[in-house]
């Protein structure tokens, strides 16, 4: 947060990830999705590990609670316990399974098409 604050372009590249400042006060500046998704009326799918350090699990939950006080039903949140911010992508590249947060995303996605058809 420092090295945004202080438009840091290369600390942020060297040590953190190839984004600008630029890009990080954009991304603050967008509404938060807490509020944006209460607008929507179509269906929502959240897929979430409880171990994200980049996007707290608190935030779904903070969701949850909100569409359920507005007594909105199109939110669907399938929350995967001991799964990173990339639902343990790495077990794919470690051992050539899916773990569980990633073969939901595919079966989700496969019966999603199947009802279309």
């Amino acid at each position: 947060m420092d090295a945004i604050s202080r438009d840091d372009n290369k600390w942020i590249s060297d040590d953190y990830m190839e984004l600008t400042f630029n890009w990080f006060k954009a991304h603050f500046a967008l509404e938060p999705n807490k509020t944006r998704l209460l607008m929507l009326d179509l269906p929502i799918y959240i897929f979430h590990g409880t171990h994200d350090a980049n996007a707290p699990i608190e935030g779904v939950y903070d969701i949850q609670e909100r569409f359920r006080v507005l007594g909105k039903t199109n939110l669907y949140c399938h929350i995967f316990e001991d799964h990173n911010h990339d639902l343990n992508f790495e077990k794919w590249l470690t051992e050539k399974v899916w773990a569980e947060g990633l073969q939901r995303i595919f079966d989700t996605s496969a019966e999603l098409s199947e009802n279309v058809r």
